[in-house]
């Protein structure tokens, strides 16, 4: 999977980031740092996910700008469907990361998104985040 990660192919660069984020090793968190950096979208938003994952917050920029329709659609031209999977993955990730300076963003969310679905997502997350012990690191 490391090796993967180092191809060429722009989809096995996705798809090794997401694998290294499933198999729950943090040796694999040096990588997936470098995979945040990545020309094409899909592979950060992978390792951003991935690294959400495994507890670590490096990723929190890349998950802010999925979770940022308008953001979202200048990184990439997705279909409305895409663009609500993407988005429903990031706030998952921020679900698990809980982390108290996304929630203005989050909250704007949850008002504002044309998707029930993506609304309900940043629900979630905004409860998981504010129920979480102060002081807790994210």
């Amino acid at each position: 999977v490391m090796e993967a990660s180092h191809s060429e192919d722009s989809g096995m660069r996705k798809m090794a980031a997401y694998v290294l984020g499933k198999l729950d090793d943090p040796r694999a968190v040096p990588r997936l740092q470098v995979l945040l950096e990545d020309k094409v979208p899909d592979v950060r938003w992978n390792a951003a996910i991935a690294m959400a994952s495994l507890g670590d917050p490096s990723g929190l920029p890349v998950l802010r700008s999925i979770v940022d329709r308008e953001a979202l659609g200048r990184q990439a031209a997705l279909s409305a469907d895409q663009s609500e999977t993407a988005m429903v993955n990031a706030l998952k990730a921020l679900t698990l990361l809980k982390d108290r300076e996304s929630l203005p963003l989050l909250e704007k969310v949850a008002r504002e998104d044309p998707n029930l679905r993506v609304r309900e997502a940043a629900r979630q997350a905004i409860e998981a985040t504010r129920s979480a012990a102060p002081g807790a690191s994210p």
